[in-house]
Formats: structure tokens, C-alpha cells, sequence
């Protein structure tokens, strides 16, 4: 063979090694390449990763109606605190105004009319003389009665201060045959026993209005049970009658700890479902009259200072405007009967 042939061969051979690297060459290139594409995969799912946060962070965007709904639920629901103290007497005079309010929309036919236009009204129907069974004392305090149906209302007075007016207060409820709850302060009654006395002379009962007619509410449990002892013994020495279970407190001032101690002594805490308002100096007769139209429905408590001049007068017409419209009135120990009617003639 000829050196140039055999030279020839080499080239070739030396040609298809370099095309053989050349070729490996480019396949690794190739490899190179599609690997950092592999890798610019990974963004693509850290994408996916990252769009889990915002859903996430949607989450309390679902929740934020919550609170708007809980106050939405706050109107509608707001009647339900109004019936949902119906166990204590308190919600019942709250409830029962509503009802006489719309039986008498008519704010002018509700004020008390002058005596002039009364004088026709009749008089009060017979209840059975007393003493009247009292019933236990209760832990809590009685805002209203039940009026058992039967249009009852209750009209006490606290009795203290000055005793021109009483002789004439009590001819009126004479007048209309009116049968009510004293409820007396036991400092004045040590000071004007003969009161006392033409109180129940004339079929009233007695009740207890503290001593010293002090802020019961601020005072510790054995002050209270003092004030209403003290009381007691003085009644109970002037006319033989107890004053048990009946407590109103002076001003309406009472505490956890001052009803309970009444109740320990025997007494029940007797507040109002309303009253004359007649601490105000402003206030007249026909404010007087119409702060009691106004708080008056079957099973009401009202009340009223006996010391005031124009008293008499707004009894009177209080008192005639509710018997012309089929009310009966009653002590407070009928209004609490468990059958009150077994009472009334």
C-alpha cells in the first residue's frame, strides 16, 4: 500500500473522531440546555405555592360579614331583653303599658279631666274589710301585680312629713270607698301615733317605709334590718297591727344586699310601676295626675307622698278617672292574693 493511500485513511479516521466529538459535544450542549429548563419549572411551582396565601388571606374576607350579621341580628332581637325579664315583676309593667297604650292611643284622652267633669263617676266596688292575709315575704323586689283579670290597681301612699291634708285625703278615699296599703315612717309615727291609728280606724292597711327614712341601699344589712325593726315595734305598739311583708324603700334606693336583708327580716321590697312624681316642686296637679294616668293598667302599682297640698285633689281625680273606666282599687295585700277576687264584692 502506498503512503499516500495510507495517509488518506488517517485523515479519514482523523475526520470521523473529530465529527464523533463534535457530536458528543453538541449532545452534551443538548443535555446542558434542557436541564436549567427543568429548573425554570420550579418558579412555575412556587407560583402555584405562593397562590395558596391568597387564598388563605381570603379566608377572613369570608368572615368579615360575620360581625356585620351579629349586628344586623342586633335590632330584630332587641325586643326579645323587653319580654325576657317577664320573671320578675319589673317586664310586666313594662308590657302592660303597651297594651293600655293601645287600647288609648289618644294621648288628650288619657290626662286627667278637672273635677267639674267628675262628678258622676261612681264608687269603688266593696272589698272585704280587713286585715287581709299578707303572703311570705319574697327576695326581690314587686314593681307591678298581676291584676288577675279583674282591672285591679293599687294606690299607696308614703306617709311622712306634714298632716294637714290627711284628713282630708282620707275622706275622699271614704268618698269612693277606697281601701289602700300606709306605707308609715317609723319616726313619724312615733311623733303623730294618733295617724296611725285613724288609719286603720278607716280599713287601711300598714307597711313599712324604713325609720329614718334613710338611703337603704347604702347601708349595711344590719342598719337596714334596724330601720325596719324599729318601725315594726312602733306600728305593732300603736295599733296591734304588723307591717310585714311590705317595704318601700325611701327614694326607691336599694341594693343586692338591702333587699336581702329585708327579706331576712320579713319583708318583701316593694318599688312601682309608677307615681306622681311628686318630689318635683314643679310639678302641678294635672302633672301629678297625668305621671299616674300614665303608668296606670291592670296589675299597676302607683304611689304617692301624702304631704303635698295638692294631694287630696289629685287622688280624687285619679281615683275617678279609673273607676270610669272599670278599674277596681285595692290594698296591696289583695293585689298579691293568690286569688284576689274572693276579696271583692
Amino acid at each position: 500500500m502506498s503512503a499516500s493511500l495510507i495517509e488518506s485513511k488517517w485523515q479519514i479516521l482523523g475526520f470521523l473522531l473529530f465529527c464523533l466529538v463534535l457530536t458528543i459535544g453538541c449532545v452534551a450542549n443538548a443535555t446542558s440546555e434542557t436541564v436549567p429548563t427543568a429548573v425554570q419549572t420550579e418558579p412555575t411551582l412556587t407560583a402555584t405555592i405562593a397562590a395558596t396565601p391568597t387564598q388563605l388571606s381570603a379566608e377572613p374576607a369570608t368572615f368579615t360579614p360575620a360581625p356585620t350579621l351579629t349586628q344586623a341580628a342586633t335590632p330584630t332581637s332587641a325586643p326579645s331583653p323587653t319580654p325576657a325579664p317577664v320573671e320578675t315583676p319589673t317586664t310586666e309593667a313594662a308590657l302592660e303599658p303597651e297594651i293600655e297604650a293601645t287600647t288609648e292611643p289618644d294621648s288628650a284622652e288619657s290626662a286627667c279631666r278637672s273635677l267639674d267633669q267628675l262628678t258622676d263617676i261612681g264608687r269603688n266596688r266593696n272589698i272585704v274589710s280587713g286585715p287581709w292575709p299578707r303572703p311570705p315575704a319574697w327576695n326581690g323586689e314587686l314593681h307591678s301585680g298581676t291584676g288577675a283579670g279583674l282591672s285591679l290597681i293599687h294606690l299607696g301612699f308614703d306617709v311622712e312629713g306634714p298632716t294637714t291634708q290627711l284628713t282630708t285625703l282620707l275622706d275622699i278615699l271614704d268618698k269612693y270607698n277606697i281601701k289602700t296599703t300606709m306605707f308609715i315612717l317609723g319616726s313619724w309615727a312615733e311623733a303623730s301615733p294618733e295617724w296611725v291609728t285613724e288609719f286603720v280606724a278607716r280599713g287601711h292597711e300598714v307597711a313599712n317605709h324604713s325609720y329614718t327614712h334613710s338611703n337603704l341601699g347604702e347601708m349595711s344589712a344590719e342598719a337596714v334590718i334596724g330601720e325596719l325593726e324599729r318601725t315594726e315595734q312602733i306600728v305593732q305598739q300603736i295599733v296591734g297591727q304588723s307591717t310585714k311583708p311590705w317595704l318601700r324603700p325611701p327614694f326607691g334606693s336599694r341594693s343586692p344586699e338591702s333587699i336581702q336583708a329585708a327579706f331576712d327580716a320579713g319583708y318583701t321590697t316593694v318599688i312601682w310601676t309608677s307615681s306622681t312624681d311628686d318630689w318635683r316642686p314643679e310639678y302641678t296637679a294635672d302633672d301629678m295626675c297625668n305621671a299616674l294616668m300614665e303608668g296606670a293598667y291592670p296589675g299597676a302599682i302607683l304611689y304617692t307622698h301624702s304631704y303635698r297640698p295638692e294631694i287630696p285633689e289629685v287622688t280624687e281625680r285619679f281615683i275617678a278617672e279609673m273607676i270610669d273606666r272599670g278599674y277596681t282599687f285595692v290594698p296591696l295585700s289583695v293585689m298579691m292574693a293568690g286569688d284576689p277576687a274572693q276579696f271583692i264584692e
